[in-house]
């Protein structure tokens, strides 16, 4: 989990885009923690377009390391077909380590709102989310890079680097937290992709992470890739692992709070006595009198799991002390598992264990299955992939409810409902609005048009709520086509009719003649009106492409599967066509199309980009066509 002494593999970097350009590559700040600094870049890439400006950079990062790399040899997996690195800690500890100077790559993204980095070497992992209001990273970075003892027990070790890490395929921070991975990037008109990856080998499982950053959204959008390229089936473990400290203090605060929607947790590890033990369940937020959603009722440890999983397609961390938060979107049918974890508060974990500098990250992760102690199937050949948004959320006073749209947060105080929005697109004056009601009458509170919005800043308003509490209380924020952007408690209310919206339109896949595999790929189908709808969906007459639905109808939310075997077809494009039909027959936009298409080639090569830029050593400009 960390670059060794062997060669490391690079990727390369793809550059395009219309209306992009090179400039000379410039210097940006201090990192966050004593002893780390950054040195300019190599290659600067703009681009301008009506949706806003992006720019992708790279440049390298000094931080102090401790020479655990020198001590590393490899195990092997059968079950996974992996080898993975083990510390020898006996060799390590004769040698009295300390620390030393060590340059690591950094990739960087910005847009108007964020400044995202990546660090390649240490696992592709999300290095920095940086609100450019504020100037706050918002995730943990530890001052050194030093080995732990814990991680996977047969590993060993793990390194609490901060940031967004991904761990496959076990649990406990996988393999491949700390190893270098692949990288690519593209630069174009509506934002920047950085896809990393752990390998391209064909016999056993992997993994790329692509990390877009979009011209006009305060956000980041994060899809995983679980390949199977293998012939056989495997039960494996993913989760993204996010070490958290909103609002650039760069430790935790007796103020956080965890956001999580489950009524109920189910222990995971923890050295607090007031709770059960692992696996046992006990009440969320309050416990025996406790409220464990607020760190400073904290003592030792805790790790925790939603239970029976995920219970809603939202979770967070907001700091009350500095009003700095972090929201992380994701869909829960998909990936199930929601966790937290801190080192404890009134008596935490010595942070010495991790760190030189007093410092700490909290835990958010996120599995494809409900807990570490249960396992996600691939099949054959298959792919499962996501997306889920991450973003700052400042001066809301919490997080109530999130989409990738935006969040809201309601406060009742003497009968006054305070409702605070942060939106993550700027919005122009009077075409979006808040409503607020009784959900049980449907007596409406607030009804209100919304000045220009900006993710920069967030809206406050109030509302008279009278004798009622916030629990029978609603509030949406709602566009000029009556589409609900996020909604706390249910919009039923609201006098409009359920609108069928898809993921996409479109789904293009890729084979190789003669490497016949069976391939997955979903469409997720959603209501972008009020009420519920309910879907089926069948394949058209006609086509040249065969297709299987393994589950042709669902509700709201669900993702419909596609499943193709390219056994016996030739080079060329094959194309089908599925109709989706929503109720009730009122819906409106019901029916659509998705137009599924296979094509064929050749071979099958990893990255389809122009201007592919491979082990690649740029001068200090690089001038596009």
């Amino acid at each position: 989990m960390k670059p060794s002494n062997r060669a490391l593999r690079w990727g390369g970097m793809a550059l395009l885009g219309l209306f992009c350009w090179a400039v000379a590559p410039a210097r940006i700040g201090s990192a966050q923690g004593a002893g780390a600094e950054r040195s300019t870049g190599q290659i600067r890439v703009e681009t301008a377009s009506t949706n806003g400006s992006t720019t992708f950079y790279t440049t390298t990062i000094t931080i102090p390391t401790y020479p655990y790399a020198d001590y590393l040899y490899d195990a092997y997996n059968a079950t996974y077909n992996m080898t993975y690195p083990v510390l020898d800690w006996t060799g390590y500890y004769v040698a009295n380590p300390t620390p030393f100077p060590q340059a690591y790559t950094l990739l960087v993204m910005e847009n108007d709102y964020l400044t995202v980095t990546v660090l390649p070497e240490l696992g592709g992992r999300v290095y920095q989310l940086i609100d450019k209001t504020t100037g706050e990273n918002h995730l943990y970075q530890n001052p050194v890079i030093k080995p732990t003892h814990w991680g996977p027990p047969e590993q060993g070790w793990w390194m609490a680097v901060g940031g967004i890490e991904w761990c496959l395929p076990v649990d406990e921070h996988g393999y491949e937290s700390a190893i270098p991975w692949d990288w690519t990037a593209v630069v174009a008109g509506d934002g920047v992709t950085i896809t990393v990856s752990d390998t391209d080998a064909t016999d056993r499982l992997r993994a790329r992470i692509a990390l877009f950053l979009p011209a006009e959204r305060a956000y980041l959008a994060v899809t995983p890739h679980i390949e199977n390229p293998t012939g056989a089936a495997v039960d494996y473990k993913f989760w993204s692992n996010a070490l958290l400290a909103p609002g650039n203090t760069n430790k935790p605060a007796a103020g956080v709070e965890f956001i999580f929607n489950a009524t109920e947790m189910t222990v995971h590890s923890t050295g607090d006595s007031r709770l059960p033990g692992a696996g046992y369940r006990f009440t969320w937020p309050v416990y025996n009198g406790v409220d464990y959603s607020r760190l400073g009722n904290w003592r030792e440890w805790i790790g925790f799991f939603e239970y029976p999983q995920a219970a809603a397609d939202f979770v967070g961390l907001y700091n009350h002390e500095n009003e700095a938060g972090v929201a992380r979107v994701f869909p829960s049918e998909v990936v199930r598992g929601a966790k937290g974890f801190a080192y404890g508060w009134a008596a935490s974990l010595d942070w010495h264990i991790w760190t030189d500098v007093e410092s700490a990250g909290i835990e958010l992760h996120g599995g494809v299955a409900p807990t570490f102690w249960d396992t996600a199937h691939l099949g054959a050949g298959e792919t499962l992939a996501w997306t889920e948004m991450w973003y700052p959320v400042n001066a809301t006073g919490g997080v109530t409810a999130a989409t990738h749209e935006a969040a809201l947060h309601l406060a009742e105080t003497d009968g006054t409902l305070a409702i605070a929005l942060h939106t993550t697109a700027p919005r122009d004056a009077d075409v979006s609005h808040l409503v607020a009601w009784e959900w049980s009458t449907c007596q409406v509170l607030l009804d209100q048009l919304l000045p220009a919005l900006t993710p920069a800043t967030p809206y406050h308003t109030t509302a008279a709520g009278g004798t009622l509490l916030l629990d029978q209380l609603a509030v949406a924020y709602v566009d000029r086509e009556g589409n609900v952007l996020v909604s706390a408690g249910p919009a039923t209310c609201l006098d409009a009719k359920p609108r069928l919206a898809l993921e996409t339109t479109r789904r293009v896949l890729l084979a190789e003649v003669g490497a016949p595999q069976v391939m997955t790929t979903s469409v997720r189908i959603d209501n972008a009106g009020y009420k519920m709808l309910t879907w089926t969906a069948e394949a058209a007459p006609g086509g040249t492409l065969a297709f299987t639905l393994p589950v042709a109808s669902g509700v709201e939310g669900e993702s419909l599967r596609i499943v193709v075997d390219t056994t016996g077809y030739a080079t060329g494009v094959y194309t089908g066509v599925i109709t989706v039909t929503a109720q009730p027959p009122d819906t409106l936009d019901s029916p659509q199309r998705i137009d599924v298409a296979l094509r064929v080639v050749p071979e099958l090569l990893r990255v389809y980009l122009p201007a592919v830029l491979r082990a690649y050593n740029p001068p200090q400009t690089i001038i596009l066509p």
